[in-house]
């Protein structure tokens, strides 16, 4: 079983994953912004492994739930530009903090 210990950052025109693997030892890094959008790369990383276990901080409240909705609305996102998607992002963590 694979598991990884990841944190996420969102502003408003930038959506940052940072992963690291304990059984690999590899970093894992994905960026969504104007100038880059890693969004598909990013999303075949988190099904990459059927059991994988993810180890975050404040995983409950507000990373996981981002994520579940970045993998729920793929077929929506993954023709967006990374600006359009990271506001998309935005307005979902904004969502979770109010």
């Amino acid at each position: 079983m694979i598991s990884e210990c990841y944190d996420i950052e969102c502003l408003s025109n930038l959506f940052t994953y940072t992963g690291y693997c304990r059984q690999t030892k590899d970093y894992h890094q994905f960026v969504i912004h104007s100038s880059r959008n890693d969004y598909i790369a990013f999303i075949v990383h988190l099904r990459r492994e059927k059991d994988m276990v993810m180890i975050g901080f404040n995983n409950d409240s507000y990373d996981y739930p981002i994520l579940h909705h970045l993998i729920n609305h793929y077929d929506e996102y993954q023709f967006l530009s990374g600006y359009e998607l990271s506001q998309k992002i935005y307005e979902k963590a904004q969502e979770l903090i109010n």
